[in-house]
């Protein structure tokens, strides 16, 4: 007996869910033919891959790369368009004497 109960409960399912089991079969057939149409799209363009013809919209475009932006700044010439320069001529500061003052005295 409790294999007609199991039928009996799967047919009351069936009856209850009826839109349910409609769009699930809808949606799967749906999937299915998009599976498809993806897979000879993808054996199409292999095709073409393998044959040397280049058929993509994007095949024939130069990828540019962006150049990475430095995180800190360096020091250029006066001229230099970022507007930041030495305050003093590189070779002037290597010449000049430490300007910080005189040796710190050790404190007893």
């Amino acid at each position: 007996m409790p294999e007609v109960h199991h039928g009996l409960c799967q047919a009351k399912v069936f009856i209850t869910e009826e839109k349910t089991f409609r769009n699930l079969s809808l949606y799967e057939q749906r999937i299915t033919r998009i599976i498809h149409k993806n897979l000879e799209q993808l054996l199409k363009y292999q095709l073409l891959r393998k044959a040397g013809k280049r058929t993509s919209p994007m095949a024939n475009t130069e990828i540019k790369h962006p150049q990475p932006i430095p995180l800190t700044r360096f020091a250029t010439a006066a001229d230099d368009p970022n507007g930041f320069a030495f305050s003093d001529a590189p070779e002037a500061a290597a010449a000049a004497p430490n300007s910080a003052g005189p040796p710190l005295e050790k404190v007893a």
